[in-house]
C-alpha cells in the first residue's frame, strides 16, 4: 500500500538520517501538511502499521491517546522513571489486553486475543520542561468489539491509565489526567477501504511532524510496532 523514495525528500537539518516532506500527500494518502513538514520515514512506519495489521484482520480499531507526566514531577522524578519508560507502558498494555481477554473467556464470552500494534512519537515543547507523548493501539476490531460488549464500557480507556500509572510509578488517582483519551479517538479501518484507511492514517500523520522533536538528547522520539 505504499512505497519507499527517500531521494524525492528535503533532508531534516536535526537529524541528517531523516527526510521531511511538505506536499499534502504522501505515497498517494493525505496528510496534515499544516503541522509539517512531516518525517517521510515516520509516515512511511505509520503506514506499515497500519498495512501490517489489515493484512492480519478485516478491520482494524486505531485508538488514540496522549500521555503526560503529573504537574508536580520533578527532576528527580522523571529520572526515576524514564528507563525504557516508553517499552515497559506497552508491556503493561499488552499484559492487561491479555488478561482482559482470558478473563473474560473464562466468563464465558468468545474474545479472539490477537497482537496489538502500536505507534507513537515524543514531543517537547517549549513551554513545558519535561516531553509528553501522543500515541495510538492498532487492534483487531473483533477483538476490540467484544471486549467493549462484554464490559459495558470503555475498558481500554482505563488499560492505557493504568499502563501509563505504572510506567510513571504513581496510582492512577494521584494523576488522573496524565494519560488523556480525547473526543472521537477511535477510527474503524475496513481492509480495501480507501476512505477508512486515509481517515485514520492523515490523523495519524500528527505524530510525524518534526517541529516539537529534538533528537539531541540521544533518545528515541519516534516508535512504532516491529512486527
Amino acid at each position: 500500500m505504499y512505497y519507499n523514495e527517500q531521494s524525492k525528500f528535503k533532508t531534516l537539518k536535526k537529524n541528517p538520517n531523516l527526510t521531511i516532506t511538505r506536499k499534502r500527500r504522501h505515497n498517494g494518502s493525505l496528510v496534515l501538511h499544516s503541522r509539517g513538514p512531516l518525517v517521510t520515514q515516520y509516515l512511511d512506519k505509520i503506514a506499515g502499521t497500519l498495512d501490517k495489521a489489515l493484512n492480519e484482520f478485516s478491520e482494524v480499531i486505531v485508538y488514540r491517546f496522549e500521555l503526560r507526566f503529573p504537574y508536580w514531577f520533578d527532576v528527580d522524578d522523571l529520572e526515576k522513571v524514564s528507563s525504557n519508560l516508553i517499552t515497559r507502558f506497552w508491556a503493561s498494555i499488552n499484559s492487561q489486553v491479555d488478561s482482559t481477554a482470558v478473563s473474560l473467556n473464562r466468563d464465558g464470552y468468545d474474545i479472539p486475543y490477537s497482537r496489538v500494534r502500536n505507534i507513537w512519537c515524543k514531543e517537547s515543547c517549549r513551554a513545558e520542561w519535561t516531553p509528553h507523548y501522543h500515541a495510538a493501539l492498532v487492534l483487531d476490531a473483533d477483538l476490540f468489539d467484544k471486549v467493549f460488549e462484554a464490559m459495558q464500557e470503555d475498558i481500554f480507556e482505563k488499560i492505557v491509565k493504568e499502563a501509563w500509572a505504572r510506567a510513571i510509578n504513581v496510582p492512577v488517582y494521584e494523576a488522573p489526567k496524565a494519560a488523556w483519551i480525547p473526543e472521537n479517538n477511535i477510527y474503524r479501518i475496513i481492509q480495501d477501504d480507501f476512505d477508512s484507511y486515509g481517515e485514520a492514517y492523515k490523523r495519524l500523520s500528527y505524530l510525524a511532524k518534526s517541529a516539537t522533536k529534538q533528537y539531541d538528547d540521544g533518545s528515541q522520539w519516534f516508535g512504532s510496532s516491529r512486527c
